[in-house]
């Protein structure tokens, strides 16, 4: 019996598909046409405004350059003294990464002090260049966590003058100089972490 209703019923929608489907094509054939519109979108736009991009710089930011030449010189130099006198695969690994990310880096402050007229500094600062003669002469059983030390240290002092010239600067600024001092900062904070890692494997 319920086999049978459910027939009379499926038979029943298919009748009404069918004629509805008739009567449309009638219509569109006697040009009739139907016009669905969509409701408006009363929904208010949320996103943020990205601030305009900026053409110059402070002077606080034009000085803020040199200084994070100077910090790319010295990891530099830090990493060379590394892959010469590292012990480990892991420092020697490291050093490697250092020098491809700071060479990278150091080229982009380049090409920014020259869109500036700039000019940056040739040489290490002498505390700089002690720190890398006292590692040079560090002995090799000492040396994987006197670079640790060196590198961790020269990062954090890095990530000092970062914090500094970015400070007051809005998150959504996309200026190009605030956007590669923000980006900078996270890979220095992701390269130092990974130190500090290292070196606590040191005294396991």
């Amino acid at each position: 019996m319920k086999k049978l209703i459910m027939a009379v019923v499926y038979l029943a929608g298919t009748s009404i598909f069918t004629a509805c489907n008739t009567d449309s094509g009638k219509k569109e054939e006697a040009g009739e046409t139907t016009t669905t519109t969509a409701p408006a979108d009363t929904t208010a736009d949320t996103t943020a405004t990205a601030a305009p991009m900026d053409t110059t710089l402070t002077n606080e930011q034009k000085e803020f350059i040199g200084e994070a030449y100077e910090h790319t010189q010295l990891q530099l130099a830090l990493a060379k003294v590394a892959a010469q006198k590292g012990v480990s695969a892991e420092i020697k690994q490291y050093g490697q990464k250092i020098t491809q990310l700071y060479t990278t880096r150091q080229k982009e402050l380049a090409d920014m002090a020259k869109q500036h007229n700039l000019t940056l500094p040739t040489a290490m600062d002498d505390d700089d260049q002690e720190d890398v003669k006292k590692l040079t002469a560090t002995t090799t059983d000492k040396f994987d966590k006197a670079y640790w030390d060196s590198a961790i240290e020269a990062q954090q002092d890095a990530i000092e003058d970062f914090d500094e010239v970015i400070k007051d600067v809005p998150q959504n600024n996309m200026a190009p100089f605030n956007l590669w001092v923000q980006n900078a900062r996270k890979e220095m904070q992701a390269q130092m972490e990974q130190a500090m890692r290292f070196r606590l494997d040191l005294k396991k």
